[in-house]
């Protein structure tokens, strides 16, 4: 792992950059999505979040993607 650090520490202060998106927003009402974001949302309500390994992963990956990504870049398909 010394590959990653740097030989001499770097005790300057560091920039604190804002956020771009408010901390405290809530999610938009089911109502106002469409597609992608519609079926996203309904899957993850569905989740049994308190079970981790009850969630799909492959679905999980397609919501974190398109959050990523944007709703409208493709999906990779192996």
């Amino acid at each position: 792992m010394t590959s990653i650090f740097t030989p001499e520490s770097d005790a300057a202060p560091y920039r604190c950059l804002p956020a771009k998106l408010a901390l405290d927003e809530m999610n938009p009402p089911l109502v106002s999505l469409s597609g992608k974001r519609l079926w996203a949302a309904r899957q993850s309500l569905a989740m049994n979040w308190s079970h981790p390994d009850d969630i799909r992963a492959d679905v999980l990956n397609k919501i974190l993607w398109w959050d990523a990504k944007g709703y409208e870049t493709p999906y990779p398909v192996r």
